[in-house]
């Protein structure tokens, strides 16, 4: 892995923790939504999720059965209120790191690999989606040597649809550095429309801009050399 991506990676999700109010006690952020079943998660389809690279796939319903490539994407979807859905992930999130409202579900969450989860192993999980945090081999800065990696052939051909967070996975592509949290917001309106959870995510990404006006005004009066990075 890239160091690049390590950075990327543990950034987002420190912004998105931090944003939506994640800590021991769960208070200042909003309430977690209850998870959405099937008879709730099939408005607003089909929704469309382009790759780095703009490919779409298309979503003709609510996945049921999600693997996370790592933490990141596991904490969304919990904070989506879609945690019910996932049946694996690779890189659990180590104990004290996500906000104690949702630590006794995700501790429930079937790893599939302490790191990166093998190939056979995903492809065989079952799974409806698979929302990956890192970018292909070959640029986006993924994950090349770190394993075989599956196919769009392979996914297709079990029936798992293969997205990717932007803010992460496409860091490498994006025309400027991320300094806002306005990428991590774009990832969780997306899988707010993936999983039919697209009030929650607006309500989530509602109240980080609210925290994070709140910061600027807050140091509006302050000269830019004296502000904090």
């Amino acid at each position: 892995m890239r160091p690049r991506l390590l950075c990327g990676l543990a950034a987002a999700v420190a912004l998105l923790a931090a944003a939506c109010g994640g800590g021991d006690s769960g208070g200042g952020g909003p309430a977690p939504a209850p998870a959405v079943g099937p008879s709730l998660a099939g408005s607003g389809f089909p929704v469309k999720v382009a790759d780095c690279d703009g490919v779409e796939t298309t979503f003709d319903s609510a996945p049921q059965k999600i693997v996370t490539s790592n933490a990141s994407s596991l904490e969304t979807l919990f904070w989506l209120g879609a945690g019910d859905r996932v049946i694996g992930t690779g890189f659990p999130p180590g104990r004290g790191t996500v906000p104690e409202r949702f630590a006794e579900q995700i501790a429930k969450v079937p790893v599939l690999g302490e790191g990166v989860i093998a190939k056979e192993k995903l492809l065989g999980s079952g799974a409806q989606l698979y929302i990956d945090t890192f970018g292909p081999p070959a640029g986006a800065g993924g994950m090349s040597g770190m394993g075989d990696v599956a196919s769009p052939r392979e996914f297709a051909a079990v029936g798992i649809k293969h997205i990717y967070l932007h803010s992460t996975a496409c860091a490498a592509t994006l025309a400027h550095p991320q300094n806002d949290l306005s990428e991590v917001e774009a990832d969780i309106t997306r899988l707010g429309a993936v999983t039919g959870t697209s009030a929650r995510a607006q309500e989530l990404v509602a109240d980080m801009e609210r925290k994070t006006g709140a910061v600027r005004s807050a140091i509006a009066d302050v000269a830019p050399d004296r502000r904090p990075t």
